[in-house]
């Protein structure tokens, strides 16, 4: 479990303190994510639960994670799954140029991943508006997630 506070408010006009953020996580393996020598595949499961409410961040967190200890941690994956086909499959982008497409995709799954859920089991909030961030475009050493 993480918790903190925002550096600075985002915008006045919205916001009048930094938010404090709640972060409930499961754990790497200390090892690493490698396999022994008499292994093919393996599965790795982590979850991770971000909330401005902190009952909210833990509620989300304790239904991942008792889908796990109950063996159905194919669900998750399956519903993030479906839930990004129906986003992808409801309008996109395309043009012939690889490397303008790869763009265009990160572009694309910054702006979808920064919007609020449209089904969530979280409260419904306000919503203000995009961050500023340059995830999509790289961050400061140019890495680019598309």
């Amino acid at each position: 479990f993480f918790d903190g506070t925002t550096k600075e408010v985002e915008d006045n006009q919205f916001q009048d303190e930094k938010l404090k953020v709640y972060i409930y996580y499961t754990p790497l393996p200390h090892a690493g994510l490698e396999l022994d020598e008499t292994e093919t595949t393996k599965v790795f499961v982590h979850v991770s639960s971000m909330d401005t409410n902190q009952q909210n961040a833990k509620k989300s967190f304790d239904y991942a994670t008792e889908l796990i200890s109950q063996g159905r941690s194919i669900e998750l994956y399956d519903n993030q799954v479906d839930a990004w086909m129906k986003v992808w499959s409801s309008g996109r982008i395309e043009v012939d140029n690889v490397e303008l497409q790869r763009q265009i995709n990160s572009a694309y799954y910054y702006l979808l991943s920064s919007l609020p859920a449209l089904n969530t089991k979280s409260d419904k909030k306000q919503f203000y508006g995009l961050s500023p961030g340059s995830l999509s475009r790289g961050g400061k050493l140019g890495e680019d997630y598309g």
